[in-house]
């Protein structure tokens, strides 16, 4: 088999990589290792991780395009509600919409072919092995699996685990701080199969290491899951069955915690549940110190595994799952409320139908992660990072679950859960899907990307993964186009198609405050009084300008280089509040100067602008000039807060 570009892992990313390089003229061969397209976003994570205070402008490319789809044709009312439900849609849904956009570009994934082995010449992949059907052959190849086997088999360098903080100069990375976990195990809680009796053994699920040093290397990986969609309507219910082997041991842990004043009243008490679209589903997740994540060193050996060790350890984690529920039901020491409230949600018969309900694909929160020339750390999840390749823009919190339960002071407690807050809106480079120059030149690896743990651990939500698909995959039809290595990709070629910022589409014109856009030009008021900042997510280029809510009176004046005359729609870019200046006024004036004559408009950077999405001010005619002579004019006067902007667009129309 033989195309310009082969896929290996038909998860989101992996998906959006294909559509990607199909749009651009590629011949793609898509395949999958299992019997399940669309990875968790069809498989379990019904609610997505998006926040309704998050911009929008984060979610770009194919993601917002799969949802804005799935709203636009009437599943969910409008894109703005379900985005504000943080694309809470049900996972058939989900599915069903991966399946037309493949169709829709003639696009038939090949599934249940595992990876047997790769053929390398001269860094390059000539050939990759499957089980069922053979050698595929490639121009370039996209490892957008979960588990990271092409990049391996292909020799490049990879880490699995939590790198030391010494290693990219970070403070949250390696061996955690139990102190700091956010769902620890009450005191009290004996880690032995006797309470307080060493010579009994271990508990199931507690690790017999010592604990090293915080911040100290670890080879293990944060605790997998299923996530579970359940439904309270008794129409659609099938019931959570009984494991394969259920073993009470397993959940002692629990129990005791229990004992121990862990609070379980009710089922929001050991699960994370989220409302879907439809009112009667719900998103289960883990939550506290024991709950539906599976913290056994089964998942760091799963990363690794051969395909039939891996489907083992995939029942295992399956049994542990069922045996929960089961657990919660006959356990005495489970209070009555706790059974009665577990017992009234089921699995969906209308989720899942090939599985009964049951989840078909494992949340594999973390795998192998590629070790390319550039490595994405802590260090660059900031504003100002200044990176040029940006292809995807980065807001999820830094989320890292359970690593290992441990032993302290003769107690359990759980080791590696972390949280906390990058600003919303870093740029991601383009770089971390590339492996080293030294290692191979046609591969691009999007979940498996060039990352420390931490910095991971935030990019790694799907509606990122899926942007850094389309990346890897426009990335692709590019070298297959051209002929070079994956990391000799022409950048401005490959931004222009990733198009993040939507400075491109519909012909843009784009002029902007700090000289990356120079499409004519900006004057200041009285002069050089505005302020330089880069504080706050929504601007476009290295910055945008503030009033500092000071002096006001003053204007900022667009004159844009418009090369033929005629109707514009006219755009405006600003960012959200920030800790700096989170104030922001509603009732900026704005001039327009157009053919016409002018247009007098109030701007609300209060409520409008979607944290830095372009705030569409309507169509106007506008001559011919360099600049033109027809003009867009901010004032302040008359304000009452912060007045803020990074750009104007002119689209034609």
């Amino acid at each position: 088999m033989r195309a310009d570009i082969c896929v290996y892992g038909a998860t989101p990313s992996g998906i959006a990589a294909a559509i990607a390089a199909a749009r651009e003229g590629c011949s793609i061969v898509l395949i999958e290792p299992t019997n399940w397209i669309g990875g968790t976003v069809s498989g379990g994570i019904a609610r997505t991780d998006v926040d309704e205070g998050v911009s929008k402008a984060v979610v770009v490319g194919f993601p917002d395009e799969f949802y804005g789809a799935i709203a636009r044709d009437g599943y969910y009312q409008s894109q703005n509600n379900f985005w504000t439900h943080s694309y809470n849609g049900e996972p058939s849904v989900n599915l069903a919409f991966f399946k037309r956009f493949l169709a829709h570009h003639h696009i038939h994934p090949i599934v249940n072919a595992k990876l047997q082995s790769v053929e390398i010449n001269d860094r390059t992949i000539v050939a990759a092995t499957f089980d069922t059907i053979g050698p595929v052959q490639a121009g370039v190849f996209i490892d957008a699996s979960y588990e990271g086997d092409l990049l391996a088999q292909a020799g490049c360098s990879y880490f699995i685990g939590r790198e030391a903080n010494a290693v990219y100069g970070e403070s949250h990375n390696g061996v955690g701080d139990l102190n700091k976990t956010a769902s620890q195990f009450p005191d009290g809680v004996s880690p032995y199969v006797v309470a307080g009796d060493p010579a009994s053994g271990l508990l199931p699920f507690v690790s017999a290491s010592t604990l090293p040093s915080g911040g100290s290397q670890d080879r293990r990986v944060e605790a997998f899951c299923y996530r579970l969609v359940l439904t309270n309507d008794k129409s659609n219910q099938l019931p959570i069955q009984d494991p394969i082997d259920y073993d009470p041991l397993k959940y002692e842990l629990l129990g005791r915690a229990i004992a121990a004043g862990l609070k379980a009243n009710a089922m929001t008490d050991l699960f994370m549940l989220t409302n879907l679209q439809n009112p009667s589903k719900f998103d289960v997740n883990s939550q506290g110190p024991m709950s539906l994540d599976y913290v056994s060193p089964e998942c760091t050996e799963y990363v690794s595994a051969s395909w039939s060790r891996r489907e083992q350890i995939l029942q295992n984690i399956k049994n542990y799952t069922l045996g929960l529920f089961r657990w919660i039901q006959v356990d005495a020491r489970v209070a009555p409320s706790l059974k009665a409230s577990v017992a009234s949600y089921g699995l969906c018969a209308d989720e899942f139908g090939t599985q009964a309900g049951f989840s078909p694909q494992l949340y594999v929160r973390e795998s192998r992660r590629l070790i390319g020339d550039f490595v994405m750390n802590e260090n660059h999840m900031t504003l100002a990072n200044g990176f040029t390749d940006e292809i995807a823009l980065g807001y999820y919190t830094v989320d890292t679950h359970p690593v290992q339960n441990v032993i302290a002071n003769g107690q359990v407690k759980n080791e590696g859960p972390n949280t906390f807050n990058p600003p919303v809106g870093y740029k991601i480079p383009y770089r971390v899907l590339l492996p080293k120059m030294t290692e191979c030149t046609n591969l691009l690896v999007t979940f498996c990307m060039s990352a420390s743990h931490v910095a991971f651990s935030s990019m790694r939500v799907e509606p990122v993964l899926m942007a850094l698909g389309q990346a890897a995959g426009i990335a692709a039809s590019l070298v297959v186009s051209q002929g070079f290595a994956v990391q000799k990709v022409p950048l401005i070629k490959l931004k222009e198609k990733q198009d993040i910022y939507r400075t491109v589409t519909g012909r843009a014109i784009v002029l902007d405050v700090s000289g990356t856009y120079p499409n004519g030009a900006v004057s200041q008021t009285p002069p050089s009084t505005w302020e330089y900042r880069s504080s706050a997510f929504g601007y476009i280029g290295q910055g945008y300008l503030s009033d500092g809510n000071q002096g006001k009176g003053k204007t900022l004046t667009f004159a844009l280089n418009i090369p033929e005359p005629g109707s514009y729609r006219v755009c405006i870019k600003y960012p959200a509040g920030s800790s700096i200046d989170a104030q922001r006024s509603d009732n900026v004036p704005v001039t327009i100067s157009h053919t016409a004559g002018a247009s007098h408009l109030t701007l609300d950077q209060k409520s409008t602008g979607q944290g830095g999405d372009w705030d569409d001010l309507g169509v106007y005619s506008f001559d011919k000039g360099f600049p033109s002579p027809n003009r867009i004019v901010l004032s302040t006067t008359g304000t009452e807060s912060f007045v803020v902007v990074s750009a104007v667009k002119l689209v034609k129309v």
